[in-house]
């Protein structure tokens, strides 16, 4: 009906707003990484793709120490392709890895998959991926 279509247009239109308001709040750490992938300007009329970004590195991300073993099934970041269209002064930090520091944007990994994702980031570290939530 026509009252149940206006309704879900306001709320749209509210959480939009909210989700605008949240992200100006975003920690500096989770711009730099947006802004070192993809420039200072493409999620300026993307902000839908940005929220779903700073979810991604907030939330459904976790960096986990487990040894490497001979049968592991992991694909090793060293092998992923950089995500350099916007940037290509990127290169592959997985050596000197740092939890605080580590960019996973830069990497082609399967950020929105339906299942969970594990990477091999070294011989020590995994990072963990968790399916969206919608």
């Amino acid at each position: 009906s026509f009252t149940k279509n206006i309704l879900i247009l306001l709320l749209l239109f509210f959480s939009g707003k909210e989700i605008s308001a949240q992200q100006n709040l975003v920690d500096p750490m989770i711009n730099r990484k947006l802004t070192e992938v993809y420039g200072s300007e493409f999620f300026i009329n993307r902000q839908e793709i940005r929220g779903a970004f700073i979810v991604l590195l907030n939330e459904r991300l976790k960096y986990e120490q487990v040894p490497e073993t001979a049968d592991e099934k992991f694909q090793n970041l060293q092998n992923v392709p950089l995500l350099n269209k916007f940037n290509a002064s990127l290169v592959h930090d997985v050596s000197n890895f740092n939890e605080l520091t580590f960019n996973p944007l830069k990497y082609q990994m399967e950020f929105f998959s339906k299942k969970t994702e594990v990477y091999r980031i070294n011989p020590d570290w995994i990072i963990v991926i968790t399916p969206q939530r919608f």
